[in-house]
Formats: C-alpha cells, structure tokens, sequence
C-alpha cells in the first residue's frame, strides 16, 4: 500500500498546483476586467480622454484669445478717453 500512495502524492500535488494556479489566473483575469478591462480597451479608454482634453484646451485657448481682445480694446478706450480729456499732464485752460 505505502507504494501506491508514493504515485498519488505527486499527482496530488499537482492537482493542488493547477487549481491553485487557476484560482489566482480568474482573480486576475477579475481584477483586470474591473479595472477597464484589456490593455486594448485602456488604450482606448485614454485616447478618448485625451481628445476631451485637447478639445478642452482649444476652447480655453479661445476665450483666452477673446480676453485679449477685450483688454486690448479696453485699453485703447482708457487711453483715448485720457488723451482727449487731458490726463497725461496736459492740462486744457478753460
């Protein structure tokens, strides 16, 4: 009898292994799919993100370029309105 249970330990041992290893493989395979699921479809997942951004940031870039032209016409408006009513030192005499 001690001979036949010699062949059943390795055999043993080995069906431990494979289900061991089966079990951590569906983890992983578990873990993968909650986290976005295959490199393929993260890669994609940050392709669609990066094209929000740069969306984003062209928008942003034209309210900036909008801002400028505002200020700049502001400023032409205060400087003119100081020329004409005499701010920078001259003085008009009535």
């Amino acid at each position: 009898m001690p001979i036949v249970l010699e062949g059943l330990i390795p055999l043993i041992a080995i069906i431990v292994i494979a289900s061991s290893l089966t079990t951590i493989a569906k983890a992983f395979i578990t873990s993968r799919a909650r986290q976005g699921g295959t490199p393929l479809a993260q890669l994609r997942r940050v392709e669609e993100l990066m094209t929000e951004l740069q969306d984003d940031v062209r928008l942003l870039r034209d309210d900036v370029a909008e801002l400028n032209e505002r200020v700049d016409f502001a400023e032409r408006l205060l400087a003119r309105g100081r020329d004409e009513s005499g701010l920078l030192g001259e003085r008009k005499t009535p």
